[in-house]
This record gives structure tokens, C-alpha cells and sequence, in this order.
């Protein structure tokens, strides 16, 4: 669906007026908005991947390295204790 170049709106495929803002719309400007839209929904999901990733390191390192030392399968880690929960 194409947007409106002047508001951001969408508007349909035919229509060369916007609903919204009644801007012209020529088939050029409608290709160049949703370019960028594009171009913004790109680096949302790359953010979004970021963050992922750095919630995964986070929880390795506040319970699965805790929790290793432990267990033995590594040897003690000098200022884990930060990383210990509270009990």
C-alpha cells in the first residue's frame, strides 16, 4: 500500500489525492515513501535483533555462569558474586 509523500498516510493504490491532508500523490512519491518506510522497518528489526541478543548474554551471565561454577564445570570466577541472586 502506497503512502502519502506530505502526512505519511496510507492511501490506496488508485487514488491521486490524500484523504487525509489532500496532497497530490503522483506515482513517484508513493514509491520514494514507502522506500523509507521500508528503510525504517530494516533498522527497527535490526534494533529489535540487538536487543535480543543482548538480553541472551545477560541471562547467561546472571544465571547459566552462576550455575556452571557451581555444578563444577567451571572453575571459580573471581567477582561472580555480583552475579549470585540474593537468597
Amino acid at each position: 500500500m502506497p503512502f502519502c509523500p506530505s502526512c505519511g498516510k496510507p492511501v490506496d493504490d488508485k487514488a491521486n489525492i490524500c484523504p487525509e491532508c489532500k496532497a497530490t500523490i503522483t506515482p513517484a512519491a508513493q514509491k520514494k515513501k514507502s522506500k523509507l518506510f521500508g528503510l525504517f522497518n530494516s533498522l527497527f528489526e535490526l534494533v529489535l535483533d540487538i536487543v535480543i541478543v543482548l538480553l541472551i548474554l545477560l541471562a547467561f551471565v546472571y544465571f547459566i555462569l552462576p550455575w556452571m561454577v557451581d555444578k563444577g564445570y567451571l572453575p571459580p570466577i573471581q567477582g561472580l558474586e555480583a552475579f549470585r541472586p540474593r537468597t
